[in-house]
């Protein structure tokens, strides 16, 4: 067996080092042409022309190779990721005989190949309901879905298994994909949704297994969409504009970016795109503006106080520019120990809970949609058809 650089085990934690696997089924076959990476995955979405894009059930290799005739296949990995973690999987996919393995690769695949039996995987089928959501005809196209095993840290170890679907009508929200008998947690992010972790145990000697339906909460700025825009509150200045109130701007469409000095995502890419929709849409009547939120450190509530914050940030990540559009100065409220205790208000009505989040409000001054971290293409869609609806 290959070493790369690899001298002792007490090696720098940066040193890559190879091992190797041999896949087999369950009666010790080698199995040849199979993949061997950390994660099986399938991603579906919406592409053009209303057309369903679908990856099936693949396994991203660690290395180009395919094992071989006697099942085995090396590849290069970290020493710190098989002997100190974030732990990832050793996972293998046969489709044409749905036979799935997972394991944890050992640092002892460095001298003998280790063992990845291969077995016959129970199909898991479950449907992801949001009541809150449904109610106002709004089904989960969106979600994604990581397992582990239950018994794992999920601190030390990463999933082993990651379906994706954007966009795409599910079939009142239904997924599927293949486990191993054992002890599951889920961890679900859906669109609109509070997201939650879920548990459940894959039984042996089945081939399918329905865990049923499994409810999520609808997020307070997902519950918004069709409401009237709540209010400013919690405003202690404002730069680049006098005082605004949103019954001034009815007519005009409005995108609120919550951020923050202290937000990297805000400020590397969340303004950029900022900067971008401005540019291109204030002409045809959009207003941006920036709600920037203080969240602990010294409290940002003078213009004067936000240029010295985002001095070097302009530089850098702005290509120099001074922010075109109103930014409102919200600070939460003050504790003891903490420079703040609370959110402030805008943010609590707009059920801003991650930064950066983008809400896009219509000409008639209701909320029409929300994204949270970059801009997503949902919302862009939403900006342009409101832009253009008189």
């Amino acid at each position: 067996l290959a070493l790369v650089g690899c001298s002792s085990a007490t090696a720098a934690k940066d040193e890559i080092v190879t091992l190797s696997v041999k896949v087999v089924d369950e009666a010790g076959k080698p199995l040849e042409g199979i993949a061997v990476g950390p994660r099986l995955s399938r991603a579906q979405s919406r592409a053009e022309r209303n057309a369903i894009k679908d990856t099936g059930w693949t396994v991203a290799k660690f290395d180009r190779d395919l094992t071989g005739p006697d099942g085995i296949v090396r590849f290069r990995t970290g020493l710190r990721q098989v002997t100190q973690g974030p732990f990832m999987h050793a996972v293998a996919w046969n489709a044409d005989r749905r036979l799935l393995g997972v394991t944890v690769p050992e640092i002892a695949w460095r001298e003998k190949p280790g063992d990845l039996v291969l077995k016959p995987a129970c199909l898991v089928k479950l449907r992801l309901t949001c009541p809150e959501l449904e109610s106002r005809s709004r089904p989960i196209k969106s979600a994604e879905i990581d397992a582990r095993w239950a018994a794992e840290d999920p601190f030390k170890y990463v999933s082993w298994m990651n379906l994706k679907r954007l966009g795409v009508d599910s079939g009142d929200g239904k997924f599927e994909f293949p486990a191993l008998p054992g002890e599951i947690e889920l961890r679900i992010t859906a669109d609109g949704t509070e997201g939650r972790t879920f548990e459940f145990a894959v039984p042996k000697g089945r081939t399918e297994f329905d865990v049923g339906p499994i409810e999520l909460t609808a997020t307070k700025v997902a519950l918004l969409e069709g409401q009237p825009a709540p209010a400013f509150q919690d405003i202690v200045a404002w730069v680049n504009s006098q005082p605004l109130e949103l019954a001034q701007l009815k007519g005009k469409v409005v995108v609120l970016d919550f951020w923050g000095h202290w937000c990297g995502a805000c400020v590397m890419y969340g303004i950029p795109e900022l900067l971008e929709l401005h540019d291109k849409y204030h002409d045809q009547g959009l207003v941006v503006i920036g709600v920037h939120v203080s969240r602990g450190g010294p409290v940002v509530d003078t213009a004067e106080k936000l240029e010295e914050k985002t001095a070097k940030t302009r530089t850098n990540f702005w290509k120099g520019r001074q922010l075109p559009f109103p930014v409102a100065l919200a600070v939460g409220k003050q504790g003891l120990i903490h420079s703040f205790d609370k959110d402030p208000a805008i943010a609590t009505d707009y059920g801003v809970k991650t930064y950066p989040t983008d809400i896009l409000i219509d000409r008639q001054g209701k909320v029409v949609a929300s994204s949270v971290g970059s801009i997503s293409d949902k919302f862009r869609e939403a900006l342009k058809r409101a832009v253009v609806e008189h």
